[in-house]
């Protein structure tokens, strides 16, 4: 499911992200995460903000204490800024058409729907709910099977140490 997923379904112009097992972001095929410690400001960004696009979005607040923790930052408010600039330029850099990727609004982030997202965790949340309320007993176990292929692992697995993937992945 990972293999087809990477292009998109729904065509080569989506952000596929992987949530379950590791953590990766492609646009056309290409990766927009690197390794590095430093990227871990971005990586934190798009996790939270992508994986909770569909459910209203993600308060600013519980995003900053993500990025900066116990660190005493002078000014919260221009760190953050920063972040979603760099975001936004290495996003246009990798590719990805010119938009307003992260939206603020009423202290909550939320993604552009000028983009459209596919997510590992979204399609295993989906199917197992699909068969959960599925009647015949031959497509539920079809759908179950689906849901065990998509499956690639526990949701931000290397990520466990924050309370949101933690409390997530229950």
């Amino acid at each position: 499911i990972w293999e087809v997923m990477k292009m998109g379904k729904n065509g080569p112009d989506t952000l596929v992200v992987k949530m379950l097992g590791s953590f990766s972001l492609l646009y056309r095929g290409k990766s927009l995460v690197g390794q590095k410690a430093a990227e871990s400001q971005f990586t934190y960004l798009m996790q939270m903000v992508l994986h909770y696009r569909n459910k209203g979005g993600v308060s600013r607040k519980a995003v900053e204490d993500v990025l900066f923790g116990d660190r005493d930052v002078e000014d919260r408010k221009h760190a953050f800024r920063s972040i979603l600039y760099n975001a936004r330029k290495r996003l246009e850099k990798e590719g990805c058409p010119r938009a307003d990727y992260i939206i603020q609004k009423d202290g909550m982030l939320c993604w552009t729907e000028e983009i459209p997202v596919e997510e590992d965790a979204d399609c295993f949340e989906a199917l197992c709910l699909a068969a959960r309320e599925e009647k015949s007993s031959e497509e539920r176990l079809s759908l179950l099977l689906e849901a065990c292929n998509a499956y690639t692992g526990e949701f931000l697995g290397m990520y466990a140490g924050l309370i949101w993937a933690a409390t997530e992945s229950r």
